[in-house]
């Protein structure tokens, strides 16, 4: 029997009660985000203290670093790793979460309009790079401009995808072009439901954006395909774990 575990770290914290957890990936977004939603009596691991709703938001910040696990029994990955932007004091508590756009929205940046390339640009504005389309800008202005506005516009001006990994890098690359790994499913299997260019899964399989999702279907085989993945939202809490899937091009 499978069974269900988070391991939730918000700050110097790990909650060991967690209502419910929504993480949303896309290529076509710049940030993830996640959504936690702690009840109302909390409990933090290791020494298992209960903390009322008041007590939990107290010790929860803004900016505070987060990091998401998820798995069955013993097995779990990192699904998520951000910081809190946002504390809703609702029932239950919701912590609103974004990966490294966040902390974009704090620092500013300038350009001239010279001619540059694109992977020097983003490397001109204290960014990782994990992928980059090579390109150059031309008369590409900015004035003090908040950098994850900048971000957007190379998106929206240029055509690309602008996102960040796991691990705070950014890509900025063509779209459907940066491919990661196959991950395969078979209809009336691993496959919960499907709904034109979406597709219900568990937990397990991982996947993520730019990955390849490889459908088999045994009955009919017309259906087989692989497919970009542009987007995965996951869903985690007592009712089960979810992976809604949004494909894209065949492959």
């Amino acid at each position: 029997m499978f069974v269900l575990q988070s391991e939730i770290k918000i700050g110097a914290f790990r909650f060991a009660r967690i209502a419910e957890v929504e993480l949303m990936r896309s290529v076509h977004h710049l940030s993830a985000t996640a959504r936690i939603r702690i009840p109302a009596s909390s409990a933090i691991k290791g020494n298992e203290h209960i903390l009322s709703q008041n007590e939990t938001a107290k010790i929860i910040t803004l900016g505070d670093p987060v990091e998401i696990h998820l798995g069955y029994g013993r097995e779990s990955k990192l699904e998520f790793k951000g910081y809190v932007r946002r504390i809703n004091l609702t029932e239950p508590l919701e912590i609103e979460c974004e990966d490294e756009l966040y902390k974009t929205r704090s620092k500013t940046v300038s350009f001239s309009g010279q001619v540059v390339q694109l992977s020097d640009l983003l490397q001109n504005c204290g960014l990782s790079i994990g992928e980059a389309a090579e390109f150059e800008l031309k008369n590409f202005i900015a004035d003090n401009e908040p950098l994850n506005d900048v971000l957007q516009r190379i998106s929206s001006e240029y055509g690309l995808d602008v996102f960040f990994d796991l691990d705070g890098k950014v890509y900025a690359v063509y779209p459907s072009l940066y491919r990661t790994d196959t991950v395969k499913y078979g209809l009336r299997k691993n496959v919960i439901r499907v709904e034109e260019s979406e597709l219900t899964s568990f937990l397990v399989p991982y996947i993520e954006p730019c990955m390849i999702a490889e459908i088999t279907d045994d009955a009919y085989s017309e259906r087989n395909g692989k497919f970009f993945v542009e987007a995965v939202k996951t869903t985690f809490g007592c009712y089960g774990a979810r992976r809604r899937i949004s494909l894209g091009i065949m492959v």
